[in-house]
């Protein structure tokens, strides 16, 4: 299923000459979540956020159901 992009989201994947969902994994595997984000010149949020809705899995992510005790 194909998710509608946010203009900034478009905007990062002009500049990086690729579809996030080809870019992002090596950059995040290269660098990490934090200095993704500055490179890219956006939020830790934006990026997690970009990562749940472009349906990337990501080592970052919280787990869909919180444990119980």
């Amino acid at each position: 299923m194909r998710r509608k992009k946010t203009k900034l989201m478009i905007e990062v994947e002009q500049r990086l000459g690729a579809p996030l969902e080809q870019s992002l994994p090596p950059l995040l595997n290269k660098k990490g979540l934090t200095n993704t984000a500055i490179e890219l010149g956006v939020s830790k949020a934006t990026l997690c956020y970009w990562l749940l809705k472009l349906d990337m899995e990501s080592r970052y992510s919280l787990p869909e159901k919180a444990t119980e005790r």
